[in-house]
């Protein structure tokens, strides 16, 4: 039972990581323009979504 638990817990965060890593890559591109501070701030948007 807690096998099972785990395997799916590892397979959510799994999905979760690949979807943070997708907007960040996405969100990476749109703010190269502006290295510092609005790409950071997204960065840590989407840090906070990924992880609540």
């Amino acid at each position: 039972m807690y096998i099972k638990k785990d395997v799916i817990e590892v397979i959510k965060y799994a999905a979760m990581m690949a979807a943070c890593s997708r907007q960040s890559w996405g969100i990476y591109p749109m703010n190269q323009g502006y290295k510092a501070m609005p790409f950071r701030g997204d960065y840590h948007r989407v840090v906070e979504v990924c992880h609540p």
